[in-house]
């Protein structure tokens, strides 16, 4: 595992731990990428994070301070070592998604940033969430990519940080979101798989997307749905509630 730390995010939390295959050298064993920070003195200056598969190595530029302090966003650190994980990852896959625990069922919302994924996620108040934005996945399991899970509060759009101890859960539903259809669509996909353009983070920079495109696709072993969000999102609560049901 790397042995990196910045400020107060240690960067060995986002990775799984023991010894898995990898997409590109090393082949096997223990996590052998290496996360650098280089510091630029304006946002002007801004460059997107870089990715070297030859060597497993991420670099992000961070801004600094006049104090020559370094400036960065724990939730960008998260989310870039987390894809990280994905690209270099044969077992494993980064989704954007939101996974949570629903009548003692994994269910995960699949859905490109504006479907509704939140907003869809905070209407199930009893729900134990693992996380609402990103997920590892390998096939069977649902896992978070940090030691704490979030929350979105519909009421006062905050995000509520949740410290606890589930972290991975089984999955039993996929509901992909499609806020162009009408809430009361609900369509069973035959398929076990689901493509990198459904479940790549469009707020990520596209170099990394090169990469991760290389893997297969997502690989599932439960039901997938597809499902409208268009407006009124209870009826689409009730639409998986339903499906849920049925089983």
């Amino acid at each position: 595992m790397p042995n990196v730390r910045v400020g107060d995010v240690d960067l060995r939390l986002f990775f799984p731990p023991g010894n898995w295959d990898y997409l590109y050298p090393p082949a096997i064993g223990a996590v052998k990428a290496e996360v650098t920070f280089n510091y630029c003195k304006t946002p002007l200056e801004y460059k997107e994070p870089v990715f070297d598969p030859h060597i497993n190595k991420l670099t992000m530029y961070c801004q600094i301070d006049i104090d020559e302090r370094p400036l960065f966003s724990e939730y960008e650190v998260r989310r870039n070592v987390a894809f990280l994980v994905g690209i270099i990852s044969k077992r494993f896959w980064f989704i954007h998604a939101a996974g949570f625990i629903y009548n003692s069922k994994g269910i995960v919302l699949i859905g490109k940033s504006g479907n509704g994924k939140s907003t869809l996620l905070s209407l199930f108040e009893e729900a134990h969430i693992l996380d609402d934005d990103l997920l590892f996945t390998d096939g069977n399991r649902m896992r978070r990519v940090s030691n704490i899970g979030t929350k979105l509060s519909l009421k006062n759009n905050s995000i509520e940080r949740l410290n606890d101890d589930v972290r991975e859960h089984t999955i039993n539903y996929i509901f992909l979101l499609n806020n162009q259809k009408d809430p009361s669509f609900s369509k069973l996909i035959n398929q076990r798989t689901i493509s990198h353009k459904l479940t790549f983070d469009d707020r990520l920079p596209e170099s990394f997307f090169l990469y991760y495109s290389k893997k297969p696709p997502v690989t599932f072993s439960c039901p997938v749905y597809e499902i409208g969000t268009k407006s009124q999102p209870r009826i689409s609560k009730e639409i998986i509630e339903l499906r849920i049901s049925e089983s």
